[in-house]
């Protein structure tokens, strides 16, 4: 037996109305309230995006590696993608800054950039920056979102791999609870150790990297089952996805789940013990399927994740 003692973090997307608007609409009260929804719809569209985006990750806040940076003219820069998929972690206006690891720690150049532009198709960001990114910002460090990096003190948890100790200010994703790496040697997340009982307290890892995606699949959940589990959802990228259905031909079976008001299209995958749904997300990191039991997974809020709160 393990306790994890689970402990908050907070995210916030900010939405103003500016006097302008109020101004405009003092004869209108009707245009007022159209403006005023819009920018509210605005901001609780990005917190579920930023949600769902942590979702996968470890916390870190980091979004996507860096490739190279070259200056255009300027202040203007161009932010090339090691996967252009990451793109979609992107949006104009957002303030990013760089860090050496995925899990936050190492150096962090003060350098900040605004995004202007984004290419989805390329991975290529448009930025502006008051200093020179393209030296600063080598290849291979990561971007996040000002204000999403750890803090120097630790009273959270540590991500795999990590160097030192982080105060995580995103919530631990799936790439937290389930290293592709394994834990590192000094875990302690969320209280527990995982090292004591690694497939147990950090999940089965399986490298299918040589297989096709059908034999993988079935020798991954093979190896979850021999350590006792038994999954029925995989969740993995869209270019994943559609080179499962590419390998599946004529074999594939398509499923329609519902959750809520939403519904989600997959395909149904024969593991090792079990037949498995699996669906794309577009935030889940390209390579990866994460094979879950989803009895076992709950998301954890204070109140409904995300929630309106109004401040005077």
């Amino acid at each position: 037996m393990a306790e994890f003692l689970v402990t908050r973090v907070a995210d916030f997307s900010i939405a103003s109305i500016d006097g302008q608007l109020l101004a405009a609409a003092q004869t209108d009260p009707g245009a007022f309230i159209d403006g005023a929804e819009l920018m509210i719809d605005a901001a609780f569209q990005t917190a579920v995006n930023r949600l769902a985006s942590a979702l996968f990750r470890n916390g870190a806040g980091t979004i996507g590696m860096i490739s190279s940076v070259a200056n255009v003219s300027g202040t203007t820069y161009t932010v090339t993608l090691s996967n252009p998929d990451d793109a979609v972690q992107f949006e104009i206006g957002q303030t990013l800054v760089a860090v050496q690891f995925v899990d936050g720690s190492g150096t962090a150049p003060s350098d900040t950039a605004i995004v202007s532009a984004v290419n989805r198709n390329t991975g290529v960001l448009t930025v502006t920056s008051a200093t020179n990114i393209a030296s600063n910002w080598p290849a291979t460090y990561y971007l996040a979102v000002q204000g999403d990096l750890p803090n120097s003190s630790n009273n959270n948890f540590q991500p795999t791999g990590s160097s030192g100790t982080n105060s995580l200010l995103k919530l631990a994703g799936l790439a937290a609870w389930l290293p592709l790496s394994g834990p590192p040697s000094s875990d302690s997340f969320f209280g527990v150790n995982r090292n004591l009982d690694v497939q147990r307290l950090a999940g089965v890892t399986f490298n299918g990297s040589s297989l096709t995606l059908e034999e993988a699949l079935l020798q991954g959940t093979g190896r979850i089952a021999l350590n006792g589990g038994r999954v029925d959802t995989g969740v993995c990228s869209y270019a994943t996805y559609t080179a499962l259905i590419t390998s599946l031909g004529a074999k594939i079976q398509y499923i329609d789940e519902r959750i809520g008001e939403i519904g989600v299209r997959g395909v149904q995958v024969n593991g090792a013990n079990t037949v498995m749904s699996v669906f794309p997300d577009r935030n889940c990191p390209d390579g990866l399927i994460y094979c879950l039991e989803m009895d076992s997974w709950v998301l954890r809020s204070q109140n409904p994740a995300p929630h309106i709160l109004n401040v005077a």
